[in-house]
């Protein structure tokens, strides 16, 4: 069994590419871990196909779906210093026609993040079952590849922010998330395992 403590050492030798991780007190069975973005310098970009470890879990970024359809290869994520998406100031994952997919080495409780939509639309997958939707806001309440999605949002000048929390139904876990969109923000992007 790890200790709270062992688990922050291997979080913070294991997760620097997607920032700071707030490991919460818990035991290898039980615990959490947020990525806020800070851990890369602003201006650091990723494309397709780019791999970027994560605690418990893989992180890679993967191809976009336009509204009607159409798939680009050509989209980019960039780190950059903004709180569009409301969360830790300072940093954040702005995602332009590219999705960051996380599989996780161990099953998730619950996934959580915040997220700022300025324009286009949005790809959202759980448990790979995949949607593409105008807005993030259009899932609340969905049930989506076992889990039940929540979306606390607001609107205003043109943007779309808010919180979205991605809870399995029972006897169902969360073994992998994906998300992306145009001119779209990530923030806080948390996991309990």
């Amino acid at each position: 069994m790890r200790t709270a403590r062992s688990m922050f050492t291997l979080a913070i030798t294991t997760a620097a590419a997607l920032g700071a991780v707030t490991l919460k007190a818990g035991t290898a069975a039980a615990a959490s871990a947020c990525h806020d973005f800070s851990g890369l310098a602003a201006g650091t970009t990723f494309g397709v196909g780019a791999v970027v470890p994560a605690l418990n879990a893989t992180a890679a970024f993967t191809p976009f779906e336009f509204p009607g359809g159409g798939w680009t290869f050509g989209g980019f994520a960039e780190i950059v210093a903004s709180n569009n998406a409301a969360g830790s100031p300072a940093q954040e994952l702005e995602e332009n026609n590219i999705n960051l997919a996380l599989v996780f080495n161990t099953p998730s409780d619950w996934v959580r993040f915040r997220y700022a939509d300025l324009g286009g639309n949005v790809n959202l997958a759980v448990n790979g079952d995949f949607v593409n939707v105008p807005n993030l806001s259009a899932l609340n309440g969905v049930v989506l590849g076992g889990a039940l999605i929540d979306v606390n949002f607001v609107v205003g000048a043109g943007i779309e922010r808010g919180r979205v929390t991605i809870t399995p139904l029972a006897g169902a876990v969360i073994t992998d998330v994906r998300v992306g969109g145009q001119e779209f923000y990530l923030d806080d992007l948390c996991r309990h395992w």
